[in-house]
């Protein structure tokens, strides 16, 4: 049975002032929407379409591909129904790129799906270098397959941005779909086309390759699509596949104006035995080309995702020989009633301590509560619709508040709206809450 260990990274870019793309990665999907429709309904769009496929497949299940392609049809019914229902959000609409590791039969090897709509890619990277997997629905793309316009002109078109298929467009929409074997030491890349507007794929493929951790390749690729100018959000998703794994959940804040699915990234590590697979991508002595850096010592922190200070640890040195240890003079003194300068030293130190202790006692506090409000969520409180600050499961002490009653009761809406309402999506801003 296959494991999977990945990271993620999403970032507003140089120049757009809201990051429209979001990020699902979590068992048993993974997936980047690039939304698009205007100031705020692109981040609307990229939104409820991971919400509702998160929503309909659950975390921790291993769909079949029926069921992956069922999710993303419901997706994108549910923003076509918002664009058409509200004049804010009309004409919006969202990529949609996405792998999940599939259910199979008993002793059957395990396979990966991959589905794409839109211009957000999939990649896959072997031994035999960095292959496509998906077909940009564009334009360009189009133009390239009839033979008028060369992939390397197709990168600098003028009309590169235009997609020929998104999510929430029309009310129904055709999916792209892919099988492939889980094959321990592969590695899979997602990302919207504000990494590949900057990094050609042999460039992409250098980083795969010089970053083992597939959160180090995200932040990498983020960071370097940021130096080259990043014109639109940059959004990356990296999976490899492992030997039998287990699954793990680390804490992981939204990147700034963009939105990590429930504010957490799983982590897959270790195996029940102990030993992961060696990618069969990964080369000892990683040659960096065009200048890219390969140890990760000589990375910069990547944009948005601060680096934490490191903590300084010494061991104490040896007592001298022949000598009771420098801890039991003042005791000796002190029995003798000395007083004076060692006394207050000692005082002031244990003060000091305490001061020290209780700073950090109230920073935690301040943190758990500042992350438990963070995020916005619409759901029924006493059967009328009400719009909550903070995580719908609360973190600890600290539950979410409700901030406004709009007067819709339950029973004034469609069964359809009672379940969205009860899922209670989270969204990055109250704003963006109120508008859905």
């Amino acid at each position: 049975m296959a494991g999977l260990r990945w990271g993620a990274t999403s970032d507003t870019g140089r120049i757009r002032p809201v990051n429209q793309d979001s990020v699902l990665a979590e068992l048993p999907l993974f997936a980047v929407a690039d939304g698009m429709g205007g100031h705020a309904a692109g981040e609307v769009a990229s939104q409820l379409a991971l919400g509702i496929a998160r929503q309909h497949l659950g975390p921790g299940r291993r769909p079949t591909l029926d069921d992956l392609v069922d999710s993303v049809a419901m997706a994108n019914r549910t923003v076509f129904d918002q664009a058409r229902r509200r004049p804010e959000l009309r004409g919006m609409g969202t990529t949609f790129c996405a792998l999940s590791l599939l259910a199979g039969d008993n002793g059957a090897p395990d396979r990966l799906a991959v589905v794409n709509v839109g211009d957000s890619r999939g990649y896959v990277l072997r031994a035999t270098g960095l292959h496509q997997v998906t077909r940009d629905h564009s334009y360009v793309e189009d133009l390239v397959e009839a033979g008028e316009i060369t992939p390397a002109e197709a990168r600098t078109h003028p009309q590169r941005h235009i997609v020929t298929r998104a999510l929430g467009v029309e009310p129904n929409v055709l999916v792209d779909t892919w099988e492939l074997p889980a094959a321990a030491g592969e590695r899979y890349l997602l990302c919207s086309d504000g990494l590949t507007n900057e990094l050609d794929d042999d460039e992409i493929e250098v980083v795969l390759r010089a970053q083992a951790d597939p959160q180090d390749a995200a932040d990498r690729l983020v960071h370097l699509a940021n130096q080259r100018g990043a014109r639109d959000n940059v959004t990356v998703v990296v999976v490899d596949v492992i030997d039998d794994g287990f699954v793990g959940r680390i804490e992981v804040p939204a990147p700034p104006a963009g939105m990590v699915v429930d504010d957490l990234r799983q982590l897959a590590i270790g195996s029940r035995s102990g030993a992961t697979t060696q990618p069969s991508w990964v080369t000892d002595d990683a040659v960096a080309r065009d200048g890219l850096p390969t140890d990760p010592d000589d990375l910069e922190p990547p944009v948005g995702r601060p680096l934490a200070p490191p903590i300084a640890t010494a061991e104490p040195p040896p007592a001298p020989a022949g000598r009771a240890p420098a801890v039991d003079a003042p005791s000796r003194r002190a029995r003798r009633g000395a007083t004076g300068p060692s006394r207050t030293r000692t005082f002031l130190r244990n003060g000091l301590f305490l001061v020290v202790l209780a700073a950090i006692a109230v920073f935690a506090l301040l943190s758990v509560r500042a992350y438990g409000r963070a995020g916005w969520y619409v759901t029924f409180r006493n059967d009328q619709v009400t719009l909550y600050q903070g995580k719908p499961e609360g973190v600890l002490w600290v539950k979410p508040v409700a901030k406004e009653t709009y007067g819709v009761k339950r029973a004034d809406l469609a069964p359809e709206w009672r379940d969205k309402i009860d899922a209670r999506i989270s969204f990055t801003t109250a704003a963006a809450a109120q508008r859905w």
